[in-house]
């Protein structure tokens, strides 16, 4: 049952990342943070396992690019039997045109490496 509810999650979170793609490109603003969330998410992939296990209130961060400051809200979502990390990064700090704001995820494996999808 939970496998099941853990493929229609990421089922779900497809479709958000799907729509946040298109709505991305004609919104500046989202394009904007979508850029520096790549940026970010690059340092996240290289942090050590042990560390993305963190609670989100540790490992969640702002920082300013250009002149904006943009929250990065950052977490582990679920943890296969395996021990592979299901993690997500999370932007807002400016308004865009529609709902979605950006978003990037990955999966960090116990030996430290990291696939995408």
């Amino acid at each position: 049952m939970w496998r099941f509810l853990s493929k229609k999650w990421d089922s779900f979170i497809n479709l958000y990342w799907a729509k946040v793609e298109a709505a991305c490109e004609s919104d500046e603003n989202c394009h904007f943070m979508r850029q520096a969330l790549h940026e970010v998410a690059q340092e996240y992939e290289q942090m050590p396992y042990e560390t993305l296990l963190q609670p989100a209130e540790v490992l969640s961060m702002s920082r300013i690019f250009g002149k904006m400051r943009l929250d990065f809200s950052a977490e582990a979502y679920d943890v296969d039997k395996d021990g592979d990390i299901h993690f997500c990064i999370d932007v807002d700090g400016l308004p865009t045109k529609t709902k979605w704001k950006p978003s990037y995820r990955f999966v960090k494996r116990r030996d430290g490496s990291v696939r995408h999808g």
